[in-house]
């Protein structure tokens, strides 16, 4: 959606309000309505998830796109280069740091919503775990959670930190 919007400017004229409005939602807000939809299971915790780490993923890579020089662009257009042609050559490699820079973003917020929803909407998981300990006044359990919790985290920022050295290998290092 971020390179749609940054390359062609109708879309971002007509969808950029829309996105707008919808991003100082509170994410954690639409969870009763998440609950009611997917009820208490996983699908409800994927939800939660993919809507709070869309809006960072979606505005980096807008930006990303936004920010190709428009030199760029006249030069693939004047080489006659295809829509297609300036999308994967150009503004794909130029906005990838800029949606790795998301993808961090959005990994660590999804560790906190994860958390969060697990804490109100489900029986089994870290955050019901860590909530659990906290109501029966068992602080070290709650911070077993806490620092399993931390340690997922780090790992899953290293995985997209590979990642993006193996995709974006003239992108400087995090």
């Amino acid at each position: 959606m971020g390179l749609l919007l940054g390359m062609f400017r109708v879309p971002r004229l007509l969808l950029g309000p829309v996105f707008a409005a919808l991003y100082p939602v509170p994410k954690l807000a639409l969870l009763p309505l998440l609950l009611v939809i997917f009820g208490l299971g996983d699908a409800s915790k994927w939800a939660a998830i993919a809507i709070a780490a869309f809006f960072l993923v979606f505005y980096n890579t807008l930006a990303g796109v936004m920010q190709i020089p428009p030199i760029y662009l006249d030069v693939a257009r004047n080489a006659g280069a295809s829509r297609f042609q300036v999308f994967r050559t150009l503004a794909l490699p130029a906005a990838l740091p800029d949606v790795f820079t998301g993808l961090r973003l959005a990994t660590g917020t999804a560790f906190v919503v994860l958390a969060a929803v697990e804490f109100v909407g489900a029986r089994s998981g870290l955050g019901s775990f860590i909530w659990t300990s906290w109501n029966t006044l068992q602080v070290d359990k709650m911070y077993l959670g806490i620092i399993v919790l931390t340690v997922l985290g780090y790992l899953a920022i290293l995985l997209v930190n590979w990642l993006e050295g193996r995709l974006v290998p003239w992108a400087p290092r995090h």
